[in-house]
C-alpha cells in the first residue's frame, strides 16, 4: 500500500500529462480512503461494533476503484502512441 501511493504521489505531482488533475484527485481519493481503511480495521478489533468493518470493507473498495481509475488514465495519456514489437533475431515485424 505504502510503494502504490509513492507511485501514484510521483507520477501525479511530477508528470505533467493531459490527466494530471485527474490523477491527484484519485490519489488523495486513494490515501484518505486507505487512512480510513486502517483506522475502521482497527476501530472494528478494538470495540467490536456492528457496521464498523462494513465500512472498513467500502473504503476498501474506494481504494480499490481509486486505484483502478488512477491506473485506467494512462489509456488516455497514451491515446495517440502506438507499440510496435521487433524480433531481435530477423529484425522484423512478427
Amino acid at each position: 500500500m505504502v510503494t502504490a501511493l509513492i507511485n501514484m504521489y510521483l507520477l501525479a505531482f511530477t508528470c505533467f500529462s493531459k490527466t494530471r488533475r485527474i490523477k491527484i484527485i484519485l490519489t488523495w481519493i486513494n490515501f484518505l480512503s486507505g487512512l480510513l481503511a486502517t483506522c475502521f480495521y482497527f476501530h472494528h478489533n478494538l470495540y467490536c461494533q456492528s457496521g464498523t468493518y462494513t465500512l472498513f470493507a467500502v473504503s476498501e473498495y474506494i481504494v480499490l476503484l481509486s486505484n483502478i481509475g488512477f491506473h485506467f488514465q494512462a489509456y488516455y495519456d497514451f491515446q495517440n502512441y502506438r507499440l510496435c514489437l521487433i524480433d531481435k533475431r530477423t529484425e522484423q515485424l512478427p
